[in-house]
């Protein structure tokens, strides 16, 4: 499911890039906990951002889906 969210993020990239009058040169993502933890995959599959703006991920997807789990890392 956190493969299609991220292909989900590209489409709407791809409609945001679609609209008229967008200065492709200053696309910005900008993701908190999660979508800070989505942004980071993003921006290793897709350059069209010129800016990423991550915020309060944790440091692995099983510590996120699993909160309070021992051994988590």
């Amino acid at each position: 499911m956190t493969t299609d969210q991220v292909i989900d993020l590209r489409r709407a990239l791809d409609l945001l890039a679609a609209q008229p009058g967008l200065d492709h040169d200053r696309i910005a993502f900008v993701g908190h906990d999660f979508g800070a933890m989505t942004g980071a995959l993003l921006a290793g599959a897709d350059k069209r951002p010129r800016w990423y703006v991550l915020m309060a991920a944790t440091t692995s997807f099983p510590a996120w889906y699993l909160p309070g789990k021992e051994g988590i890392r």
